[in-house]
């Protein structure tokens, strides 16, 4: 097998390899021509010389996830407009209404009879009445989704949903169909058309505020949000003492249940919801997993692709982005064991591992972290810089600990922390995040991870992040 990996990695054997690639495809591509049948391949013709580096394939798992790890949406299907507030009471004036069709992101649910939701870049209060707690969905085929009356393709289809469109899931226990809602109409669509809108939910969180990456000195908290409510005690209900802009820094003091205690000026304190900020720390609160240390710590670092996958190619250098993430995840096993905690690789050689195995491996080790390595690819070459990925919230300090480091000590562009869809993210229990960390099709970008000294870097980097992470 491994003289087999040899011969693929040659570069005349990979342009061979495309080529007769390229003449298999353009053959498929003209049987419509002739044929009045379509051809399954007649959309498959590449003619990039870089091999885009992309995760399309985790996004489009079939299996059955776990919602309670994803965001909700609000959505209103009532005639009737919903009025949020800035108080849970709904005898205040209403600050907005959100019309039939229209969905906010949701923060909190605080009871059955209110939500704490993110309208625009404000804060506000939404009643529960008439409201629909559903998650965001979206088809991932090419063309338009059939939404059938019954749970099988064989009945009656109610209407079609345009590609790109964003609908409502209502139930995904139908066998292979899910229930689902569009403009105010119900049906089943088959399961395996379906994805969480990712790229939706990515501009709502793109309005909120983040945490400069300077204030690392001590522990502080930014607002996400405008209308940030800061209370008299660790109670949404407790009196409203005022409430913030979007940005607003202020000193860590101490965690009451799910509130910080933040100093407000001259000796004052107030509490303010966790979910309502970014800090510059591990919120252990979100995070059950968290040990007492990083000596106590279990981590699973996960090389990507490997074998069979080589991931990113490039035609400049004869490494791929599988040998840059073994490496790579080397030189980080050997940081963190020294630190004194308990390293586990998905794959010490380059060899094959499935991205379902690599999560499962993560669940049954009942890892403290998991961190999945990556070099990035893409149609520009000029594209530079690192980013950090979660999918459950409970991982998201950890990305953001991880990112602080990665945006301090390496040479180049951190674009921050972002929700994303990855199978080995999604499928995983444990504390998740996968990492981009150099874009191999930019030359520059290249020559950077080709080095060791900033595989190096990295492995420093997140070794310190984790450390931060792991105190308490």
């Amino acid at each position: 097998m491994e003289n087999v990996n040899k011969i693929i990695r040659n570069k005349n054997v990979q342009y061979f390899i495309s080529f007769s690639a390229f003449l298999l495809a353009f053959g498929f591509s003209i049987i419509p021509l002739i044929d009045a049948s379509p051809s399954p391949f007649s959309s498959q013709v590449e003619t990039t010389v870089v091999a885009n580096h992309q995760h399309e394939e985790e996004t489009q798992n079939n299996e059955k996830l776990d919602k309670s790890l994803v965001a909700q949406v609000a959505a209103v299907e009532t005639e009737a407009s919903v009025k949020l507030y800035q108080e849970p009471n709904t005898q205040q004036f209403p600050i907005a209404e959100v019309k039939k069709g229209e969905y906010v992101l949701v923060l909190h649910k605080v009871n059955n009879e209110w939500l704490q939701v993110q309208f625009h870049q404000q804060v506000a209060w939404m009643p529960t009445k008439d409201v629909l707690l559903t998650h965001l969905m979206i088809g991932h085929s090419s063309g338009a989704v059939s939404m059938y009356k019954e749970a099988n393709n064989s009945s009656q289809v109610v209407t079609t949903i345009p590609f790109g469109q964003p609908f409502y899931l209502l139930d995904d226990q139908q066998s292979n169909f899910a229930k689902v809602s569009y403009n105010g109409q119900e049906g089943y669509v088959d399961s395996n058309q379906l994805n969480y809108a990712v790229d939706h939910m990515n501009e709502l969180y793109k309005l909120q505020a983040g945490l400069p990456q300077t204030l690392d000195a001590k522990k502080m908290v930014a607002s996400k949000l405008k209308e940030t409510p800061l209370y008299e005690s660790a109670d949404m209900f407790s009196k409203r003492i005022s409430t913030v802009n979007a940005g607003t820094i202020f000193n860590y003091e101490d965690r009451e249940n799910d509130f910080y205690k933040v100093s407000i000026g001259n000796g004052k304190k107030a509490y303010i919801p966790y979910w309502l900020v970014n800090a510059n720390f591990a919120a252990v609160e979100t995070d059950p997993h968290i040990p007492q240390g990083i000596e106590q710590a279990k981590i699973v670092i996960d090389p990507g692709h490997g074998g069979d996958d080589p991931g990113a190619v490039v035609t400049f250098s004869e490494k791929h982005e599988a040998d840059h993430t073994l490496t790579t995840a080397l030189l980080l096993k050997k940081e963190l064991e020294d630190l004194g905690a308990t390293v586990i690789l998905t794959r010490d050689s380059d060899k094959s591992v499935s991205l379902e195995n690599r999560a499962q491996l993560s669940n049954r080790e009942q890892a403290n972290a998991f961190i999945s390595l990556h070099f990035d690819s893409g149609p520009n070459p000029n594209a530079s810089g690192t980013t950090g990925y979660y999918f459950a919230a409970t991982s998201e300090n950890l990305a953001q600990t991880v990112n602080k480091y990665i945006a301090r000590n390496l040479p180049v562009k951190s674009q921050g922390t972002k929700f994303q869809n990855f199978l080995v993210l999604r499928e995983n229990k444990q504390p998740s995040i996968l990492l981009e960390l150099g874009y191999l099709n930019n030359v520059e970008d290249n020559k950077l991870i080709e080095s060791t000294e900033y595989q190096e870097n990295i492995a420093k980097s997140i070794a310190s992040a984790l450390k931060e992470y792991f105190q308490q």
